[in-house]
């Protein structure tokens, strides 16, 4: 019986992957609930010695209170979004109720909204209704896919900016 011949043993070499792609990745940071009388002005501080821009989606009734805030972010090159006059559960809501959450914000906001106007349900929470509302009002929906979790004190969220 005649043995099978040996394949040879080339040497491997490590090669490293080149990953190309043909799209232009971004990431987007992208701040919501606010504006915040203290805590905006100090993360647009930061974003400003680092040179960044973000996005902020604001519930319409901070922005009403706070409108120095949003012209600060508007001057600076940040993008304005809306996220809902009082940051209720929208899928709780009826159409009519949707509606007049985002159109109220997008009345405080008025110019500082730029095309394509970008909208963020409260919790992320979102279904048939609320997507037609949104699509109907000429806004795009943007969701996240990293959550820093900051809002449950269990993560301290305080402790880790440093305070100067």
């Amino acid at each position: 019986m005649a043995k099978k011949p040996r394949k040879s043993r080339k040497a491997t070499r490590s090669v490293t992957p080149v990953f190309k792609s043909r799209v232009r990745r971004q990431v987007w940071l992208t701040f919501d609930d606010g504006p915040h009388p203290v805590r905006t002005a100090r993360v647009l501080d930061t974003l400003s010695v680092h040179g960044i821009t973000a996005c902020f989606f604001l519930i319409g009734k901070n922005a009403e209170l706070y409108p120095a805030l949003v012209e600060r972010m508007v001057r600076e090159g940040h993008r304005v979004c809306n996220h809902t006059y009082s940051h209720p559960q929208l899928t709780n809501l009826n159409a009519t109720q949707i509606r007049q959450q985002i159109t109220r914000t997008q009345t405080i906001l008025g110019s500082a909204l730029k095309s394509p106007r970008l909208f963020r349900p409260p919790y992320g929470a979102h279904n048939a209704t609320v997507d037609s509302v949104v699509t109907a009002l000429n806004y795009r929906s943007i969701l996240w896919n990293v959550d820093t979790v900051d809002w449950n004190k269990a993560y301290q969220p305080d402790k880790w900016v440093t305070h100067g």
